[in-house]
């Protein structure tokens, strides 16, 4: 057997396999052994046929097909050996002849990156965004979240909640027929009844209205953008928001209690700013991962892109079969590709980014021990008590473990390029004693600023480290499939209670 490679870009390899004409034979004759007992040949009793007669009656290619189909991945095996590759997933195979058998096989091998003079990498800290209005925002956001609801004899206003029948049209498709209980004259609550926010205001209890509405062509409903929608609207019921007002009294109401509405009012300035520090902080670690991207030579098989596309549409369809997400494609006027494509580009840079974070943390030798995930278990599981002996448990399992190890080795290294970046002083590199081993991959999503497991925070933002890494957890557990990439679990706002 002759054995030729070529490197190719994007980290392949081309090899070029000339199979022994003797060892064909073999493989046919091995082959005919196989498959002749599946065949009634006329004159012979089932198996019994001569492969001369085997040959003549069903086709030389049948018998060729069945050899090739064992034949090609034991030569191309031998190959990869004999070369010393190292794919990272199926080759693409091309057979441009047969006799003599000659099979062409690109292999995706092992990402190469130079990540060059790294430690020179400098970038300048921005200030942290001022957050006097988004305190005032949040007060307000609080106070709705406490508000009640009551019925009111007046025409509807924005900002109410409405209770009515919405049927819509275009020409003659129907496109909508729906009971809404409560329907908050909001934006984000009509987001997907386009125009309906504008026309609703001025309706009153008990009465139908009519409205048509032009749909502009930038519409992201392919199946009403640029087109007339005809609402027809039965008011129900109209329901006004009433918002406690800012007094001591509603701050004893809220999450542990406050003696005031000016401690309150300090507890959310905490953790606004908090918030708006740590968003600095991730805004600066991720220019630095972009900087050290820019100047490193990185080189990978677009084989990462597309797996990493599919981890992508398994994390915004909660693992949903590739069936029912083409059937809401065809829904919203949209194929697979053209989705897949919109996800490339954030594909590439996940792919990207993990690759150099963990070149990074092998080349500055970072690691997680069992110490540190132990640590990582009694934090996160927090004082000794029963409901909190279930959560280590539930964290404390192989699936557990693995996204602490990543968590806290994420951390370390974004750590190391904060203060690499910072011009601080570091470790010297270790030395290379020999072939490093594989890894463990690090991925772009998992939260990498620091954050304590103190008490509840009560701005709008109210999901903590801990209750995040518990519903991930969760999610990995029960979606099936491999969902290597995590991403943040925010908790749902209470809804307004009833008066």
């Amino acid at each position: 057997m002759k054995i030729t490679s070529e490197r190719k870009p994007d980290s392949q390899v081309l090899l070029e396999i000339e199979v022994d004409p003797e060892r064909l034979q073999k493989s046919m004759d091995q082959a005919y052994r196989r498959i002749v007992g599946k065949y009634r040949i006329p004159g012979f009793r089932p198996g019994k046929a001569p492969r001369i007669m085997f040959e003549r009656y069903v086709g030389r290619e049948t018998l060729l097909r069945e050899a090739l189909e064992t034949l090609v991945p034991e030569v191309y095996d031998e190959a990869v050996k004999d070369q010393s590759l190292d794919p990272i997933d199926q080759p693409q195979f091309e057979i441009p002849e047969v006799e003599p058998l000659r099979i062409k096989a690109t292999v995706p091998i092992r990402p190469t990156l130079d990540l060059k003079d790294y430690r020179s990498i400098r970038v300048e800290r921005e200030e942290p965004a001022a957050v006097s209005d988004e305190v005032e925002q949040n007060l307000v956001d609080l106070r709705r979240r406490y508000a009640t609801v009551e019925p009111v004899e007046r025409p509807v206003q924005p900002g109410d909640i409405v209770r009515l029948d919405i049927s819509t049209r275009s020409g003659n498709m129907e496109l909508l027929s729906e009971t809404y209980d409560d329907l908050r004259v909001t934006a984000q609550d009509t987001n997907g009844l386009p125009g309906l926010l504008e026309k609703i205001p001025g309706s009153e209890k008990g009465k139908s209205y009519d409205f048509e509405v032009e749909v502009p062509e930038t519409d992201p409903d392919k199946t009403v953008a640029g087109k007339t929608v005809v609402y027809h609207v039965d008011i129900k019921e109209v329901k006004e928001e009433k918002i406690p007002e800012p007094t001591d009294d509603f701050a004893r109401e809220v999450g542990e209690g406050f003696d005031s509405f000016a401690a309150l009012r300090e507890r959310v300035e905490s953790d606004v700013r908090k918030h708006s520090e740590n968003a600095a902080e991730r805004e600066f670690e991720q220019k630095v991962l972009d900087t050290l991207i820019e100047q490193a030579g990185i080189e990978y098989p677009l084989v990462l892109i597309e797996r990493e596309i599919d981890h992508i549409i398994s994390e915004q369809t909660g693992g949903r079969s590739l069936a029912s997400l083409a059937i809401a494609l065809r829904g919203a006027g949209r194929t697979e590709q053209e989705f897949r494509d919109e996800l490339r580009p954030a594909a590439k840079q996940r792919v990207e980014r993990s690759l150099v974070l963990t070149e990074l943390a092998t080349g500055e030798g970072l690691a997680v021990d069992a110490d540190d995930v132990e640590a990582e278990l009694d934090r996160l599981s927090g004082p000794i008590a029963p409901q909190n002996e279930r959560r280590r448990e539930m964290f404390d399992t192989p699936t557990g473990r693995e996204f602490i190890d990543r968590t806290l080795l994420t951390r370390k290294v974004y750590q190391r390029l904060r203060d690499i970046a910072d011009g601080k002083e570091v470790p010297p590199p270790p030395e290379k004693a020999g072939p490093a081993e594989a890894a463990t991959p690090i991925t772009d999503s998992v939260e990498p600023v620091a954050q304590s497991a103190g008490s509840e925070p009560v701005t709008n933002d109210e999901s903590g480290m801990a209750k995040n890494e518990e519903s991930t957890i969760k999610g990995r557990d029960t979606a099936g499939g491999d969902q290597d990439k995590l991403h943040d679990v925010r908790a749902a706002e209470a809804a307004p209670r009833e008066a």
